[in-house]
């Protein structure tokens, strides 16, 4: 089963948890990513948006974002608190975790649960020749993630353009095919609306997958 969701919306060693008084849902945030500080906003987004609606949410964490350690592809408690979720929210950029970890991943998405993947999730589980991304023994990636999960390919990011002081214009519409969709309900959303965000290429929607937004760079193909 294929899922393209998408919302615009420190690193420990344990699973953090933020409870709420009756959980109507159990969200498990997956975070591993030194780039856009997620550690630190998702963790704020739960407790101002989620908890508030009666959301149980769980955190597993990378336990390091140093590259040059092995623990930059650890996460502590993941196969527990998957066991226990009934959403997986992934926030992850190029981590290869433990193979049982990621067994325990491959049977989530292959049961066809919900999965949630913001930013840099498309290449989650991609490993590079460089060091800090190699696969290490008695660990597993997943580089086709992005096409067997969300249903697109990653293919890289626009760079900055020259006196944009990176600051990109990036354009943003709702698919026509959409307009109607349930999931924008209530979403005001006027042709042309520009972001300041740099704009990763997802290409090659899968037939199965159904597109809600898209957004393109001023003057880029």
């Amino acid at each position: 089963m294929k899922f393209l969701v998408g919302f615009l919306l420190a690193v420990f060693a344990t699973t953090n948890t933020i409870t709420a008084a009756e959980p109507v849902g159990r969200v498990l945030f997956l975070i591993g990513e030194a780039e856009y500080d997620t550690d630190v906003t998702l963790p704020e987004f739960a407790r101002s948006e989620l908890q508030p609606a009666g959301y149980h949410c769980d955190f597993v964490f990378a336990k390091s974002n140093d590259r040059q350690s092995a623990d930059v592809h650890a996460f502590p408690g993941l196969r527990a608190a998957l066991a226990k979720a009934d959403v997986l929210f992934v926030s992850v950029r190029r981590r290869l975790p433990l193979a049982a970890d990621m067994a325990a991943l491959r049977e989530w998405v292959a049961a066809g649960k919900p999965v949630i993947g913001i930013r840099t999730s498309s290449h989650a589980f991609a490993g590079k020749d460089a060091a800090g991304y190699r696969k290490l023994p008695g660990h597993a990636d997943w580089p086709s993630f992005d096409r067997d999960v969300f249903g697109v390919n990653y293919q890289n990011h626009y760079g900055h353009q020259p006196g944009e002081d990176d600051k990109p214009t990036t354009l943003v519409r709702v698919a026509r095919e959409s307009a109607n969709h349930p999931c924008l309900l209530g979403i005001q959303l006027p042709a042309g609306t520009a972001v300041e965000s740099h704009l990763y290429k997802s290409r090659n929607l899968d037939p199965q997958a159904t597109l809600l937004l898209q957004a393109s760079i001023a003057g880029q193909p």
